[in-house]
C-alpha cells in the first residue's frame, strides 16, 4: 500500500489499544492518506487490561503489553508521536494544537483519550495507571506483608488478587455492599466467598479511608475497622478524559457524546474507548463501558465511520476479567439493571442474568460464555 505524505491527515488523538485500532483499521481498510497517532506516553502504545493481572503477578513482560511493535507503525506508514499531548483542538480551523509538535492540520479525527484513574489522595497509596505504576506496586510487594486494596471494583479486586497470589496478607475495602457492586448484591456474595477461599479479607460498606504512619508500616482506618499495612493501592474510580473534547465544543456528559455509530457532535471527529459514551443497544440510554475489548471495537467502528463504511451500531459489550481465582465473563449493561436474577451458583459455575424495565440486557457468568441475542 502506498502512502500519502503530504496529504492533510487523518489524525487520533490517544495511544491506547482504541486509538490504535482505530488506526489499524484505517488501514486494513485500505485507507492511503497520512495517519498520525498522537499519544501523551512515552512508552510504545500498550494493553492496560493486563497491568493489574498478569503483568503485576510478573507473568507477562513489557514487550508482550506491546500492542504492535515499532515496525508495524513505520510499515503501516503511522505517524506515532510519543510523549505529545493535544492541547486545542480547533473545529472551525479543523485544526489540533500538540505540545512539542506544533499544529496539524485533519480532514478528519478520533478521539480516543481514554480515562484515567483517581490521584491518590491516601498519604503513601500507589495507582496503577500505567505500566510504570504497575512496575512500582510489584516492587513494593517484594518486601511487603500485609497489602490493603481501597475500592473493590473491577480493578481493585483485581489488584488484590494479584497481590494476593503474589503470597501478601491482602484486604480488600469497599464502600459499598459487595465486591464489584455493578453485578449486584448476589453476584458480589459469590465473589466475597471466592475472595475468602484465596486468603481475601473482604471489607464492605466501609467508612471513609485514612491512612497514618510515615514509616513502612502503615495504620488503616475506615469507620470502625482499623488494619495495619506495609502496601496500600488505590482504585477507587476513573474519570474520562475529556477536556479536549470539551473545550472543543463536544457534546460532553461524563464521557463525549456519540451516536450509535461513535460519531460525535461534529460529524468529522468520532469518539473511541473509555472516554465515549455511547447510546447502547437495548438500555435506550446513553452509557460509558470501561473496558478494552469494548474500546478497541470502538476504536474500529470510529475509523469505520469515519470513511463512510460502518457496517453496523456498536456491539454488545463483552468482557473477561479474572479475580478471586476465577474468570467473570460478562455481556451487556449490567449496572442499568433494576432487577437481577440469579440461575446458577455452584462450587465452579456461577450464572445471573440482569433485566431492565422487561427486557434482558445483561448476563455474568463464571464457569459458563454467557450470551445474549444479538451479542
Amino acid at each position: 500500500m502506498s502512502h500519502r505524505p503530504g496529504s492533510t491527515p487523518f489524525v487520533i488523538v490517544g495511544g491506547g489499544v482504541a486509538g490504535v485500532a482505530a488506526a489499524t483499521t484505517l488501514r486494513q481498510e485500505g485507507f492511503g492518506g497520512r495517519v498520525v497517532l498522537v499519544s501523551d506516553e512515552h512508552a510504545m502504545p500498550y494493553r492496560r487490561s493486563p497491568l493489574t493481572k498478569g503483568y503485576l503477578r510478573g507473568e507477562s513482560s513489557r514487550e508482550d503489553l506491546l500492542i504492535h511493535r515499532r515496525e508495524w507503525y513505520r510499515d503501516a506508514g503511522v505517524d506515532l508521536l510519543l510523549g505529545a499531548r493535544a492541547t486545542r483542538l480547533d473545529r472551525a480551523r479543523k485544526v489540533l494544537e500538540v505540545r512539542g509538535h506544533g499544529t496539524f492540520g485533519y480532514d478528519r479525527l478520533v478521539v480516543a483519550t481514554g480515562a484515567r484513574q483517581q490521584e491518590p489522595t491516601l498519604p503513601g497509596a500507589f495507582v496503577v495507571r500505567t505500566i510504570a505504576d504497575a512496575d512500582a506496586v510489584r516492587d513494593a510487594a517484594r518486601t511487603a506483608r500485609d497489602a490493603v486494596v481501597v475500592g473493590a471494583g473491577y480493578a481493585g479486586s483485581e489488584i488484590a488478587s494479584s497481590l494476593a497470589w503474589l503470597g501478601l496478607r491482602v484486604t480488600l475495602l469497599g464502600r459499598r455492599s459487595a465486591p464489584v457492586p455493578l453485578l449486584g448484591s448476589s453476584a458480589g456474595a459469590w465473589l466475597a466467598s471466592r475472595a475468602a477461599r484465596v486468603g481475601i479479607d473482604v471489607r464492605a460498606n466501609v467508612g471513609p479511608v485514612a491512612v497514618e504512619g510515615r514509616g513502612p508500616r502503615r495504620t488503616i482506618t475506615a469507620g470502625p475497622v482499623t488494619l495495619e499495612a506495609d502496601l496500600v493501592v488505590q482504585a477507587t474510580g476513573a474519570a474520562p478524559r475529556v477536556r479536549l473534547a470539551r473545550d472543543a465544543g463536544l457534546a460532553v456528559a461524563d464521557g463525549v457524546l456519540v451516536d450509535t455509530h461513535a460519531r460525535s457532535s461534529d460529524p468529522d471527529i468520532a469518539v473511541a474507548g473509555d472516554a465515549a459514551r455511547f447510546a447502547g443497544p437495548t438500555t435506550g440510554t446513553h452509557v460509558r463501558v470501561g473496558h478494552e475489548a469494548t474500546a478497541a471495537g470502538l476504536g474500529v467502528l470510529a475509523a469505520r465511520t469515519l470513511l463512510d463504511r460502518s457496517s453496523g451500531p456498536i456491539d454488545m459489550p463483552r468482557y473477561t476479567t479474572e479475580l478471586f481465582g476465577v474468570e467473570l465473563q460478562v455481556t451487556g449493561f449490567p449496572d442499568l439493571a433494576d432487577e437481577v436474577v440469579e440461575l446458577e451458583s455452584g462450587d465452579q459455575r456461577a450464572l445471573w442474568v440482569y433485566g431492565r424495565d422487561g427486557r434482558l440486557i445483561a448476563a455474568a457468568g463464571v464457569g459458563v460464555a454467557p450470551r445474549l441475542r444479538g451479542s
